[in-house]
Parts: C-alpha cells; sequence; structure tokens
C-alpha cells in the first residue's frame, strides 16, 4: 500500500481497508524495528577499527563508542548494514555518526511515511475528520446540482431581476456652481447629458 506524504490526509476507511491497514502497521513494525544493542556493538567497533588511530585511549575509545550506539540504536539493522557497507565501500575517510545515521534514514524514509500515514488512517479521530470533510464535499456537490437543475429549468429566470438603478439627475446648484467655476457640466460623467438645466 503506497501512501504519499505531505499535506495527505485520511480518507474514509471501511472496515476492510482498516484491516489491511493494521496488518501493514505490524509488517512495517517488524521492518523498522530498531537494531539489538549488542549487534549494533560489534558491527560499530569493526568499522571503528578499520580507521584505528595509534596513541588512542581505552576510556576515550568507549565513550566515543557510546555515542555510535546512541546515534543509531534507533535504526534496524539491515539499514546500519547497509550504510556501513556504502561508506566503507565508497570512503577512505572515517565516517562520523552522523554521517551513517543519514544513510540510515535515506534508506528507512519511505517506510516512515508510509507508517505515519497508516497510523493516522486508523487512528479513530482522524476517521471522525474523514468523516465530516466526506459530508461536507457532498453538500457542495449536492448543492452545484441543485443550481446546475434549476438553471437548466430556468433558463430566463434572471430576466426578472432588478435592472440597474437610473442615475439621479444632477442637482441644480451643483450645475450652477461647475459653470461659475468656469467648468463644463456637460463632460461631466456625473452631470453631463441633461438638457434640462442647460
Amino acid at each position: 500500500m503506497r501512501i504519499p506524504d505531505g499535506a495527505w490526509l485520511p480518507p474514509v476507511a471501511d472496515a476492510a481497508l482498516l484491516a489491511q491497514a493494521d496488518a501493514q502497521i505490524g509488517r512495517l513494525e517488524d521492518y523498522l524495528a530498531p537494531i539489538n544493542p549488542v549487534r549494533l556493538t560489534l558491527r560499530i567497533s569493526t568499522l571503528l577499527r578499520q580507521y584505528w588511530v595509534q596513541g588512542g585511549d581505552d576510556f576515550s575509545d568507549e565513550l566515543s563508542l557510546e555515542l555510535w550506539i546512541d546515534a543509531l540504536a534507533w535504526a534496524p539493522e539491515w539499514a546500519v548494514a547497509e550504510a556501513i557497507a556504502e561508506w566503507f565501500a565508497n570512503s577512505r575517510v572515517k565516517p562520523t555518526g552522523a554521517d551513517l545515521v543519514a544513510l540510515c534514514r535515506e534508506r528507512t524514509a519511505d517506510a516512515d511515511v508510509e507508517l505515519f500515514c497508516l497510523r493516522r488512517l486508523v487512528n479513530p479521530w482522524e476517521q471522525e475528520r474523514a468523516r465530516a470533510r466526506q459530508a461536507e464535499a457532498e453538500a457542495v456537490r449536492q448543492r452545484a446540482a441543485e443550481r446546475e437543475a434549476f438553471n437548466a429549468a430556468n433558463p430566463d429566470w434572471t430576466l426578472g431581476l432588478p435592472q440597474q438603478q437610473r442615475r439621479m439627475r444632477p442637482v441644480p446648484r451643483v450645475v450652477d456652481a461647475m459653470r461659475q467655476a468656469g467648468l463644463d457640466p456637460d463632460g461631466n460623467p456625473l452631470t453631463g447629458g441633461s438638457d434640462e438645466y442647460h
């Protein structure tokens, strides 16, 4: 089941779809299950041993290893293994924890998004919101259909609407004041067109 991310909104789901979503959630949780701490320690120790630097001390090495383990504890083992293999095959410099975390996140990104969306889909509150959106969309479609049907059955119904009001006749005092000021009331769109006051 492929689900987009971004502004995706869960649709209304029936019992069958919810059952499928629950099953897929279980599969994704297994797929993204964090690596066993012991196995993570072994993998990181093996990687760092390839970049051993003379003069280090055991205490510093132990603290460094703990930082690596904390940074990658969330990642599934398959992602850690792939990230280590890619770095080891393509780089001659020692990686940082951030390097491997970024490689792991690239590998789990799609599954993380899908799991997030599926959990939203089966959330009862999200389903309540989805039903409300569906009802509003249906109401909008119904109103549009009713307007279209009315217009089709009554093509001339707008003929009875009030027409644009006639322009108010100019006040004589305004026309006289304009003439005294040397203005042309006949050329003014508000006062022109009336011969009654010429």
